[in-house]
């Protein structure tokens, strides 16, 4: 007969040579064969049922699933690191050379565009722009400059105050737009009253000084004279005089008025005319 395992052919139930029963049935044969077999094996023990080893299996394949995925991580983040290294290296060498370049700081000079008027100070935040100059000639502005004592405007003086910047100094002057009372009065000079009135856009903010007879007193602080006095000793030729405070001038004084020339004004008589004068706005007076 033919052996249903191996195909040999040989007489008698068992196959001479793997040793199969012929006899049984064909499947239940095959597995029993198959399980003697390994049982017969020296060292062979059935390691492939133990719960311990199949455990020891899943845990190692999961080592080597996360090992190769962190490996690509790992390649990832040391490129961004690399990548990032390299940008701060080259940001902070640009910073270097921008502030190495030039060189030294061998000068300074200050400039200064805020107000010039009495009371403003001149101090780190003030309008103030600082250029230095460097060992190869270049100029550029520059800031983290200090002012150790800050100083105020004053009316008729010029100012000065030290500016340091990286160990060198320079002296700021400036010189104050107010007048003392004693140069504003010395700037105002008297402008004929028809030139005053026929040209009002020429003359205006002129220093103008004028001396009259108080027509009207309108309100505290406005008032109506007379600044051209004939042969006989009357006044005529009226002006608007607007002074920024309260005055104790009244109607008939004679009072002498220093200020700006503002044009023409035209306001209603009492008897319905126009009338049109000029303004002074005044910012001294005296009172004979």
């Amino acid at each position: 007969m033919k052996c249903r395992n191996c195909g040999k052919k040989f007489k008698g139930r068992y196959c001479p040579t793997c040793g199969f029963d012929n006899g049984e049935n064909s499947k239940q044969s095959r597995l029993n064969f198959f399980k003697d077999r390994i049982q017969e094996q020296p060292g062979n023990r059935k390691w492939f049922q133990s719960k311990k080893v199949r455990i020891a299996l899943i845990v190692l394949v999961l080592l080597m699933v996360v090992g190769l995925a962190g490996g690509g991580d790992s390649d990832t983040s040391t490129t961004d690191r690399a990548t990032t290294t390299e940008e701060v290296s080259e940001v902070d060498n640009t910073t270097v050379t921008d502030d190495t370049s030039h060189g030294q700081v061998v000068s300074i000079r200050a400039k200064y565009s805020g107000s010039k008027e009495a009371g403003n100070t001149l101090s780190n935040s003030a309008a103030i722009q600082v250029y230095a100059k460097y060992e190869d000639g270049e100029e550029e502005q520059v800031e983290n400059w200090s002012i150790e004592t800050p100083k105020k405007l004053k009316a008729g003086k010029t100012t000065k105050v030290t500016i340091e910047y990286e160990g060198v100094e320079t002296t700021l002057k400036v010189k104050c737009t107010t007048l003392t009372k004693k140069q504003y009065k010395k700037k105002c000079k008297r402008i004929k009253y028809k030139k005053l009135m026929r040209n009002p856009n020429k003359y205006m903010n002129k220093y103008v000084k004028y001396t009259g007879k108080v027509n009207q007193v309108i309100e505290s602080g406005q008032i109506k004279m007379a600044v051209t006095k004939d042969r006989y000793g009357f006044y005529d030729d009226d002006i608007l005089v607007i002074y920024e405070e309260k005055t104790k001038i009244l109607e008939d004084d004679i009072v002498t008025i220093y200020g700006q020339a503002g044009g023409n004004y035209t306001y209603t008589t009492v008897l319905g005319a126009n009338k049109e004068v000029p303004v002074v706005y005044a910012k001294y007076y005296k009172i004979k």
